[in-house]
């Protein structure tokens, strides 16, 4: 590679770079493994967002008395 602080890449440093892909049953069982939980994270990103969401819109109404919390 060239460059004197960050290396430049180009064509001919790309090439020269070996890359080993997995065959594709390892890939399947890696697919098979990883997308219910992939899955599972967007799930829990977008409740997430929602439960942001309800805390924006309840916090104000808690904090001018708007709405009250019981306790039992």
């Amino acid at each position: 590679m060239t460059g004197s602080i960050q290396k430049k890449i180009n064509q001919k440093n790309l090439l020269s770079v070996n890359i080993f892909m997995p065959d594709d049953d390892l890939l399947k069982k890696f697919a098979t493994f990883s997308i219910p939980i992939r899955k599972k994270l967007i799930n829990n990103i977008e409740e997430n967002q929602k439960l942001t969401q309800l805390r924006d819109w309840l916090l104000p109404m808690l904090m001018n008395e708007q709405v009250g919390v019981e306790s039992k």
